[in-house]
């Protein structure tokens, strides 16, 4: 159904080329690698992927996201079944300006970062109605609304996870003291990474 490739950034003039070898890995892509999707370990994007049009008759892109919109639609296109392709080659080169959705939502653009927590939440439902949303996912989905600041993310796994009082109490309080506690997190990462 699609055959998906890598991307380069590049900031200013671009001043890169293009690898002319043949050779290159290919991986098949299933639903069974939804998490890497998610996750964004296996990275889609517009300009990374091609369709086979057959393959997007039954699904359109959400028009009231403004950020977040191919990451949202391609889960939800990977969790329908579609297979395809992955390469280990790189065949676009972005670049990258302050200006783009993606530097408008490092800025803290109020519409940007509400479309990702919208996204999200779209996310998180097509994934719990479909039986995929896993432990790993819930996780990573608490961690998102923790680095983004994020409150409403927070609340809406847990919401729908089912998770009791208790949890939803820890994970309040966690939030408030979190940024006392970001330092010594991130020590803890670096000292396990070694």
């Amino acid at each position: 159904d699609f055959c998906n490739f890598n991307k380069k950034p590049f900031l200013g003039k671009w001043s890169g080329s293009f690898d002319k070898k043949i050779a290159f890995n290919v991986r098949n892509i299933t639903i069974d690698n939804i998490e890497e999707i998610v996750t964004q370990k296996l990275g889609f994007a517009c300009c990374t992927v091609m369709w086979k049009k057959q393959a997007l008759v039954k699904q359109r892109f959400n028009e009231d996201l403004t950020y977040a919109e191919e990451w949202e639609y391609y889960s939800r296109l990977i969790s329908e079944g579609l297979k395809g392709i992955s390469i280990s080659k790189t065949l676009y080169f972005n670049r990258k300006h302050p200006n783009s959705n993606t530097g408008e939502f490092c800025n803290n653009d109020p519409i940007r970062r509400a479309s990702k927590v919208k996204a999200v939440k779209l996310v998180i439902d097509n994934l719990k109605e479909k039986e995929l949303l896993s432990k790993r996912l819930s996780k990573h989905f608490l961690q998102l609304g923790f680095l983004f600041k994020q409150p409403a993310i927070i609340n809406y796994i847990l919401e729908k996870k089912g998770t009791n009082i208790l949890t939803k109490l820890k994970y309040k309080f966690g939030y408030i003291i979190y940024p006392i506690l970001k330092p010594f997190f991130n020590l803890k990462s670096k000292i396990f990474k070694t």
